[in-house]
């Protein structure tokens, strides 16, 4: 009897929030994928300043921790934060929420 395993890319990680922290730096928490579909290795965060007239600014966790400090972000901006996870087969879906970061 042989027993085929799918393996496939992680969930998109769920309810990503925000914490404006002081002028300097920003918390970014979310949930684990609901389906991790392996062990999630990192996540890979993308801070894109809206309208997309510059670079996007782009980090990564070390391991499964679901939070980060994002340095470098014009408080008076919005931004457009894309989270996703990384298992060992690759990066799943990311979760995508746009910010205002003047609004606190």
């Amino acid at each position: 009897m042989f027993l085929f395993l799918l393996l496939t890319v992680p969930e998109s990680p769920r309810a990503l929030s925000l914490n404006v922290q002081n002028q300097s730096y920003i918390v970014l928490q979310w949930n684990p994928p609901e389906n991790a579909n392996g062990v999630i290795t990192d996540y890979q965060v993308t801070a894109q300043r809206l309208p997309a007239l510059r670079a996007a600014i782009t980090t990564q966790t070390n391991d499964s921790s679901t939070e980060i400090r994002m340095h470098r972000l014009d408080p008076k901006a919005m931004y457009r934060i894309s989270v996703l996870a990384v298992n060992r087969i690759g990066g799943g879906p990311p979760v995508v929420v746009a910010f205002d970061l003047s609004a606190g």
